[in-house]
């Protein structure tokens, strides 16, 4: 799905910044973890590749949905997985609030900024309804004076004068 007008810079670049330091915090990670339980570290490796995919999508096609669901669903699910394995336990599988020097708490906050970030860009993505959708919607290569759902001229255009619709 193509947004209908490029996210602001700014909120791009702020996620961009949150997606970097994801990155890095389970780069950083992933050797010890590959060491100690392989799973676990497979999981960091694998996150750190996603979230450089979903890092590159915003920055090269910001216009996209894919990127900025990607990475929500990441940062999400990161999240989710880091409580979980701090609460429950996750199999073979069991740290404390603040093992990795913490680092596993520094993620958080960048998890939440990049969710926010989607979710401030995310009404773009969302189906557009009634009136608005009918009016924003058109077939590709088409001008405003064709009709939106056929390409046919509009009534306003097919006598070469104006005329008020309702």
């Amino acid at each position: 799905m193509t947004l209908p007008t490029s996210p602001r810079s700014g909120v791009r670049t702020v996620a961009a910044a949150a997606l970097i330091v994801e990155i890095a915090i389970h780069g950083a990670l992933a050797p010890d973890h590959l060491h100690e339980i392989p799973y676990i570290g497979a999981g960091f490796v694998l996150a750190s590749v996603l979230l450089t995919a979903a890092l590159l999508a915003i920055v090269v096609a910001p216009r996209r949905a894919l990127g900025w669901q990607a990475g929500t669903a990441l940062c999400i699910g990161m999240a989710v997985l880091f409580v979980v394995s701090r609460t429950v336990g996750l199999p073979a599988y069991d740290e404390a609030w603040t093992s990795d020097a913490g680092l596993g708490l520094a993620a958080l906050p960048p998890e939440l900024v990049f969710v926010w970030c989607a979710w401030t860009v995310g009404p773009l993505f969302g189906p557009r309804t009634g009136f608005a959708r009918l009016h924003a919607w058109r077939p590709p290569n088409s001008s405003p004076a064709t009709s939106p759902r056929s390409g046919i001229p509009s009534p306003s255009t097919r006598s070469g004068r104006p005329t008020t619709r309702w």
